[in-house]
C-alpha cells in the first residue's frame, strides 16, 4: 500500500477500523495485512459482505474482528487509524461514514473517496488535528502504478523488437 508507506514509511499499522466491506475494503485490508497490521476491525451494514471478508482475512491468519455499528462509539478512540472504504462522502452519497462521531488527534484517518477532495470525514479529522490521508493520494498512486504497468510492458516489447532486428 504505497499510500500508507508514503505517509508512514516502514511503521507497522497498529489497530485499524475499516468502514465498509466491499471491493475497495478488500483491497485495503489485504494491503494492510501485507504491511503487518496488528488487528483490523471491520464494519458494514451488509452482514454477508463483512462476514465473507472477515473469513477470507482469517484464512490468512490476519487478526480481524467484525463489529456492529452500535459498538463504534465505545471503542472509536482505541484505533490507531480509521479508513473509510464506503462511498459515503462522495458527491453522489453525501454524509460522513462516522455519523456524528469524531476521531481524535492521536489517530490517522484515510478516506478512499476522492471526489470531493475534502469529504466530511476528512473535515472531521482536520477539526481535531488528526493525521489526514486523502483519497487523492490513493488516486495518484493508482495512476502511477497503472502508468508504470502499461508503459513498462510496451517498453519491453519495443526493446525486444529493436534487439531482435
Amino acid at each position: 500500500m504505497k499510500t500508507y508507506n508514503f505517509h508512514f514509511g516502514k511503521n507497522i499499522p497498529g489497530t485499524i477500523l475499516v468502514l465498509g466491506a466491499g471491493g475497495v475494503s478488500r483491497a485495503v485490508t489485504f494491503a494492510l495485512a501485507s504491511l503487518g497490521v496488528e488487528k483490523i476491525f471491520l464494519i458494514d451494514k451488509d452482514k454477508l459482505k463483512v462476514d465473507s471478508l472477515s473469513r477470507d482475512l482469517s484464512l490468512l491468519n490476519i487478526n480481524c474482528v467484525v463489529i456492529k455499528p452500535d459498538q463504534i462509539e465505545k471503542i472509536l478512540s482505541s484505533f490507531d487509524g480509521i479508513i473509510n472504504c464506503t462511498p459515503v462522502g462522495h458527491y453522489d452519497f453525501p454524509g460522513c461514514s462516522l455519523g456524528n462521531l469524531m476521531p481524535n488527534k492521536t489517530q490517522w484517518i484515510f478516506d478512499v473517496v476522492y471526489t470531493p477532495a475534502k469529504t466530511d470525514f476528512i473535515k472531521k479529522g482536520e477539526q481535531v488535528g488528526a493525521k489526514i490521508i486523502s483519497g487523492i493520494d490513493l488516486f495518484i498512486f493508482q495512476a502511477i502504478d497503472a502508468f508504470l504497468y502499461f508503459t513498462e510492458k510496451k517498453m519491453i516489447i519495443i526493446l525486444q523488437i529493436i534487439y531482435i532486428s
